[in-house]
């Protein structure tokens, strides 16, 4: 009736007046949890020159910022120390970058989505015109982007007599591969294209293209270990997962 209908929003009214009905607000961000994730190389073992670092990657159903993937790596030279050795550096290259030949970027299909030769070279030219001098001195404490090894001075001159310390690098994978530069700011990489895909490394042959020094001969052998692919994952809320699965759906 007409009464009860007033009556019903009298007291709507008065409940709104007083703050007691309540809204749940529109989520300001489509992603509901950020969580890291590492994925290791397919062997933990040593790698060697010419061969191939394999990652398979297992994000699920979360999608990956791009801007924040990096590639962590140990590098050691193997071989006895060097007549009048004392430093060497990362040659043409960003930083750890010069040991790699060749990158392949692989869906779970097998469709190759990517490849990138003479990585290296590629590399610092990407930095050197997109990086300001602040942002590679930042590269520099992470991926030994300056001096690669640095031999101690010994009693009585020379070189010291064996390559000891190991060498931590993390490269940003966006300074690798366009696959990690998408087209628009801020956008994740979908996760069925991340989930299942095949990230493969082929070092280099001949280091000598990697390292240079000012004086004594170039080392030959080294060893990378403990090879791993650093991620940013975000599960994003139901709509948004709705509405993707409704566009792939209907798009393919």
């Amino acid at each position: 009736s007409k009464a009860d209908s007033a009556s019903v929003g009298s007291v709507s009214s008065i409940m709104e007046l007083n703050g007691l009905k309540y809204r749940i607000p529109q989520p300001l961000s489509s992603g509901v949890s950020r969580a890291y994730q590492r994925e290791f190389a397919q062997s933990s073992g040593t790698y060697l020159k010419g061969q191939t670092i394999v990652l398979d990657l297992n994000t699920g159903t979360r999608y990956v910022n791009p801007d924040t993937a990096s590639l962590s790596f140990t590098f050691q030279i193997t071989q006895t120390a060097i007549a009048n050795a004392r430093s060497y550096t990362w040659g043409g290259s960003l930083g750890g970058a010069a040991l790699f030949d060749e990158i392949r970027i692989k869906a779970k299909n097998g469709d190759e989505l990517d490849r990138i030769e003479n990585v290296g070279q590629l590399s610092k030219i990407l930095v050197d015109y997109t990086v300001s001098p602040a942002g590679q001195d930042m590269l520099s404490m992470a991926n030994g982007y300056g001096t690669a090894v640095d031999l101690p001075e010994v009693a009585g001159g020379g070189a010291a007599t064996e390559f000891t310390t190991p060498v931590q690098c993390v490269i940003p994978m966006k300074y690798l591969s366009g696959f990690f530069r998408p087209t628009i700011e801020g956008m994740l990489l979908p996760a069925g294209m991340c989930s299942g895909l095949r990230i493969e490394i082929k070092l280099v042959n001949d280091i000598s293209l990697a390292l240079v020094q000012p004086e004594g001969t170039v080392p030959t052998a080294f060893q990378i270990t403990d090879v791993a692919m650093m991620m940013e994952t975000t599960a994003l809320n139901d709509p948004t997962q709705a509405a993707l699965m409704q566009e792939s759906a209907t798009n393919g």
